[in-house]
């Protein structure tokens, strides 16, 4: 089992019926405890809304941007040791969770948590062997993710200045068992160059109640290609004329600042 070194996960991260909710700018929660206190307030220019937040996935994802994300999850689990190899199935523990339930909970994730960024999520909302899936990686076990947040956790804290998660919505669909969120997250972090992270994305929770009702895979998509997200960590940002503030740049737009 690999961590994930996806800006989503890296953030942590990554990581239906009715039941919409816009959250425009969450408030910063109280920190629960075991999370990280990310500070918020400074969301760059508003992006555009009819983003298609599943244009990256991890089939379509190209070759090199998933070797460099592997390189860097080795790099980590060497240094802050392996999650190890997931857990034997042995069936759920706990209550069994209904729709709504599972629902509010994961928008809690989002609206309370900003788990995003922080990694906070309720455990007692997913199956112990859930599939978990973004552009850059996909691996299986409860236990391994939370691992991967506890890595993942000192770099958070030593290089990301700003953190804030907008969510767009959040429905349950029951007809076909899942959970549906769109969302941003914008990242501002502790570098010379002032680089910052603005994607927009879905992910979808899909329950199984003959697993308690609890999230069986986590499978997230972006609406940014994830060559060009990971480069969004890499230049500086630059700031917009017609808002006057500041918002990531990929690195074709920042090559063709430098050669043009």
């Amino acid at each position: 089992m690999q961590t994930s070194w996806s800006p989503s996960m890296l953030m942590a991260r990554s990581w239906g019926g009715s039941g919409r909710l816009g959250v425009p700018r969450p408030s910063t929660p109280a920190s629960p405890r075991g999370s990280r206190s990310i500070p918020r307030g400074r969301i760059g220019a508003r992006r555009d809304p009819d983003t298609d937040p599943t244009t990256s996935t991890y089939e379509n994802t190209d070759g090199a941007s998933q070797f460099i994300v592997n390189g860097l999850t080795n790099l980590t689990n060497a240094i802050l040791g392996n999650p190890g190899e997931a857990e034997t199935d042995e069936g759920e523990v706990g209550e069994a969770i209904s729709p709504q339930a599972l629902l509010d909970g994961l928008r809690r994730e989002y609206v309370e948590s900003n788990y995003l960024f922080t990694g906070k999520i309720d455990p007692t909302l997913y199956s112990r062997d859930c599939t978990f899936k973004d552009p850059t990686l996909s691996f299986e076990s409860l236990a391994t993710f939370e691992k991967n947040l506890e890595n993942l956790g000192p770099i958070v804290d030593a290089f990301l200045k700003v953190g804030e998660t907008t969510l767009y919505s959040i429905d349950l669909d029951r007809s076909r068992n899942r959970v549906l969120a769109k969302w941003r997250m914008y990242g501002e972090f502790k570098a010379f160059w002032d680089p910052i992270l603005d994607i927009d994305g879905q992910t979808v929770f899909t329950y199984d109640e003959a697993r308690l009702g609890k999230v069986v895979d986590y499978s997230e998509t972006w609406g940014t290609p994830a060559g060009e997200a990971l480069a969004q960590l890499v230049v500086p940002a630059v700031r917009d004329p017609a808002t006057g503030k500041r918002r990531a740049m990929g690195l074709g737009e920042w090559i063709r600042s430098k050669t043009g």
